[in-house]
């Protein structure tokens, strides 16, 4: 008699079959998609450097630098200049990745009071108090930065990260939405004695109560890599010196006390577990976390050439 139906047995053994193929299948699959993912990763950075040098070389043939003359760029020179040279936003970024975004701009108020630097997103010293639209009709979002919230205020921020009003010290700065990839920033109104100072990109502007009403310019351009600030101002490199690596800001800072966190935070699923880096000889390899630690080995992030 012929059987129209698999028996129990042979359909636990078929079900076994199919998950073992799945456990095999699927893990490569996804190894091969990370093995993909790092090679156009490090086509990019390899890219990048390339564009690096002769974004440099144009400005050092106009005479645009100042100091050294290194064919590496200066901080504030990444990657704002360079991506005029790449015209290919996408070389910026890994796979998969939508790079920092508006959560990370480039922009930090150093602290007169606590000697740090606040970013412009929502904490104790920084919210987001209103948004709105200028004279011009562009899009903008006020930050308030406040560090002594125990003085009476004139300006009314009800719901400003907690507190119903802030003092007169320190200020309000109005960021506008992207135009043709840049943005602005304008200091609104500041009002404090302390020494706090602005960095815009790289840049650090003092005596910030002469730039009421100055605007700010800096650009949206999303990156997955961060750019090596050691190297700024430097003329010779050695040829080791981490350049450009995988990192959630547009600058890596191994003198940050912070830089082992942000580096163990950092996703290095995508490149089968290890970081990409770009050297300033022009090669880029896949390294381990631990091996990028300045702490354990600062020799990459040093640019004095021996």
């Amino acid at each position: 008699m012929t059987r129209k139906a698999f028996s129990l047995i042979e359909l636990l053994i078929v079900v076994a079959i199919i998950g073992l193929l799945s456990s095999i299948v699927v893990p490569s699959t996804a190894r091969y998609l990370a093995v993909a993912r790092k090679a156009v990763c490090a086509t990019n950075l390899r890219l990048l450097f390339n564009y690096i040098v002769t974004a440099q070389n144009e400005r050092i043939a106009r005479h645009e630098t100042e100091g050294p003359q290194s064919y590496l760029l200066e901080k504030d020179f990444w990657p704002r200049n360079v991506i005029v040279e790449a015209r290919n936003a996408a070389v910026f970024l890994c796979p998969d990745d939508d790079g920092p975004g508006v959560e990370h701009l480039p922009l930090n108020y150093k602290s007169g009071i606590h000697g740090g630097w606040i970013p412009f997103d929502a904490s104790h010293y920084s919210c987001v108090s209103r948004t709105g639209v200028d004279s011009s009709g562009n899009k903008y979002t006020e930050y308030v930065i406040e560090e002594n919230d125990g003085l009476p205020s004139k300006w009314n921020h009800s719901g400003c990260c907690g507190w119903g009003q802030w003092s007169t010290n320190d200020g309000i700065w109005r960021v506008t939405e992207p135009k043709d990839g840049i943005r602005t920033l304008v200091l609104t109104y500041y009002h404090c004695s302390l020494p706090n100072e602005l960095d815009v990109n790289g840049k650090i502007y003092k005596n910030l109560s002469s730039k009421v009403g100055m605007k700010f310019y800096f650009p949206d351009v999303r990156t997955s890599y961060g750019y090596n600030v050691q190297l700024d101002e430097h003329a010779i490199v050695d040829r080791e010196t981490i350049v450009l690596m995988d990192f959630k800001d547009i600058y890596v800072d191994s003198a940050d006390p912070l830089i082992v966190d942000d580096l163990n935070d950092l996703d290095s699923a995508r490149h089968t577990g290890k970081h990409n880096i770009l050297y300033a000889s022009g090669a880029v390899k896949a390294v381990g976390s631990t091996w990028v630690y300045p702490t354990i080995y600062p020799a990459p992030w040093t640019p004095e050439a021996d």
